[in-house]
């Protein structure tokens, strides 16, 4: 499990009983603490870690897309280092970028209802080694056809809007 920026921030002690109360077996990763064999969950409640560890992790589920409250989450770093990318109904401002990968490959995010269907998917990634890496190449390489550029475009449209801002204070003919 992992959990970034804001979400490591909203763990809080009662989430901690709650995971205890269950007998699952966690380690918080600000705490130091090894992960044992035992080791059901491992949370990254630190900032700055996600793309170190995108890389060795073959599926991402992006968390914050479950709960309408927290609005999901950006999951470009997932897609760029090459996980599966599972994200659940709730992408907020992250649509359009779903969208925009769709359209560049459609096995590129998998987009869930709800848990059943969560852990549906990650039993097939888990057991079928040529769907996940169909998964994972597809969010790879869409995430890379979609930032390729992304210098120039953003230089072009300051440098429009400079150009703009110029010419409505007759700076520039």
């Amino acid at each position: 499990m992992i959990g970034p920026s804001g979400w490591q921030l909203q763990f809080t002690e009662v989430k901690r009983k709650a995971l205890k109360k269950q007998k699952v077996n966690f380690v918080l990763r600000s705490t130091m603490e090894l992960v044992s064999i035992n080791t059901r969950v491992y949370v990254v409640d630190t900032l700055g870690e996600l793309r170190m560890l995108y890389r060795v992790t073959p599926i991402a589920v992006v968390g914050g897309s479950f709960l309408p409250s927290l609005s999901g989450h950006n999951f470009s770093e997932a897609a760029a280092a090459g996980c599966a990318v599972l994200t659940g109904p709730h992408v907020g401002h992250f649509y359009h970028m779903l969208v925009e990968m769709w359209q560049i490959n459609p096995l590129a995010v998998k987009q869930l209802t709800g848990e059943a269907e969560l852990l549906e998917v990650l039993k097939e990634l888990l057991s079928d080694s040529k769907a996940l890496e169909a998964r994972q190449g597809a969010a790879k390489d869409a995430f890379s056809i979609m930032s390729h550029g992304v210098v120039n475009r953003v230089w072009n449209l300051v440098s429009r809007f400079a150009m703009d801002a110029q010419q409505k204070r007759g700076i520039v003919d």
